[in-house]
């Protein structure tokens, strides 16, 4: 019977979040459209928990909603899609207010329409609270539109409404304050009991701020990196060929797909085993592919959604440029190979190449040949593993954006702040 139940829940899930959400958001109203969303809740971590957390879809913030509901086991995790939420906003609010950080401004020209979609809201808020115990939002960001109107009613509730917000790793050439010049602009006003950050540098930034308290940003490190505690301990390390992490992103898709062919052909004539690519989203998925078919890369396997721990970790080395699973992946013994070439602007580079730290933490390639000897190297070693060392210094570059203690996980400063603001203190 469970069984059934199982399969009834994610078939519900499923039609609720697809493309026939609208017309039965239409049919049966959105009363019952909620109870729809609470049958078919993604219920994660532990179930029988007296108080949930409930989380708005995002892609990476996925990754550390994961790994808390596997390590916090005080709070249970309830997952909702992102497109559940907007089935009640989009067909009030005009289409030009539908875009992050800039819909700020569009309030004010239809008021009472983002007032009904904050009214329907607290009818969400108010039901899962009922039925669900909910006790607190977490969110992956400040600004985005689709939560706009949750953080709203959670604020006229009284539910506490905690951010979990990323730093993404730039060099030091290139500061996080470049990504705040909106806030600065706007003299933006988060509406967020809790902001917690995953290193000091983004906290830095926040206080400069002039509407952001510095009381309310809180250190915390990524959730997500915890999962390599786990790992290091309990999996041993193999040597299966060759991951990419893809970077198919604007100037880059024709080089890249060129390092490609080059690595292919490569490891092919050598017989040096198999190359996994992660793609970052579907349309790169589906062009890398296509390119894979056409030049009858016969070695080349396209996955998605895969774990980037078990890609690594089960890898001989990773090729890699700007992105978080770049990161993450430094906290393994794997040699990274980055193809510093691609990237003109040494300001756009994650790793600065006239830095001391940088070069001793990867490896950067000049040019596609320069990539291959490297490769070449690697691969007619027996064990290719970074030292020690190495690894001790990529933790210290890790550190200059995201905190890293090896003896306080971060989930667990994570729970911390949920439980001072769950247990009603408020600041």
């Amino acid at each position: 019977m469970k069984r059934y139940q199982k399969y009834f829940t994610k078939l519900l899930r499923t039609i609720i979040s697809g493309r026939l959400r609208y017309i039965i958001f239409y049919l049966v109203g959105l009363d019952r459209y909620i109870s729809l969303m609470i049958k078919a809740v993604d219920h994660r971590g532990n179930q029988r928990a007296k108080k949930n957390i409930l989380c708005i879809e995002r892609s990476n913030f996925e990754k550390d909603i994961d790994e808390l509901s596997y390590r916090v086991r005080k709070y249970g995790w309830i997952w909702m899609r992102k497109n559940q939420i907007t089935v009640y906003q989009t067909p009030i609010l005009p289409k030009s207010h539908l875009k992050q950080t800039t819909y700020l401004d569009k309030i004010k020209e239809a008021p009472e329409k983002w007032k009904e979609c904050i009214r329907r809201s607290k009818l969400l808020i108010k039901k899962f609270q009922k039925e669900k115990n909910v006790c607190a939002l977490m969110l992956g960001n400040i600004d985005y539109w689709q939560d706009y109107t949750l953080r709203e009613a959670c604020n006229e509730l009284n539910i506490p409404v905690l951010v979990l917000q990323k730093e993404y790793p730039y060099n030091d050439l290139k500061l996080v304050d470049i990504e705040f010049e909106y806030y600065k602009q706007t003299e933006y006003k988060p509406n967020a009991d809790a902001i917690m950050v995953f290193g000091k540098r983004m906290k830095d930034a926040y206080s400069k701020l002039k509407n952001f308290d510095s009381n309310k940003v809180y250190v915390t490190g990524s959730p997500r990196i915890d999962r390599w505690r786990s790992i290091e301990s309990t999996s041993k390390s193999t040597y299966e060929g060759l991951v990419i992490i893809s970077f198919m992103f604007r100037e880059t898709n024709k080089p890249f797909l060129e390092m490609l062919l080059a690595i292919s052909k490569y490891l092919k004539k050598e017989n040096l085993g198999k190359i996994t690519v992660k793609s970052r989203e579907q349309a790169d998925h589906q062009i890398i592919i296509d390119f894979c078919k056409k030049e009858n890369l016969s070695n080349v396997q396209v996955i998605q959604n895969i774990s980037i721990h078990d890609l690594v970790l089960h890898s001989k080395a990773v090729i890699a440029l700007n992105s978080l699973a770049t990161i993450e992946s430094m906290l393994s013994k794997k040699p990274i190979l980055i193809p510093n070439w691609l990237i003109p602007n040494d300001n756009e580079k994650l790793f600065d190449p006239n830095d001391k730290l940088s070069q001793s933490v990867v490896d950067l390639c000049n040019d596609n040949q320069d990539l291959l000897i490297k490769i070449e190297k690697i691969f007619k070693n027996i064990e290719s593993e970074v030292s020690e060392d190495c690894l001790n210094k990529r933790i210290e570059f890790i550190s200059k954006f995201w905190e890293y203690d090896k003896n306080i996980s971060a989930s667990s400063k994570v729970q911390k702040i949920i439980d001072k603001f769950v247990e009603g203190i408020r600041n």
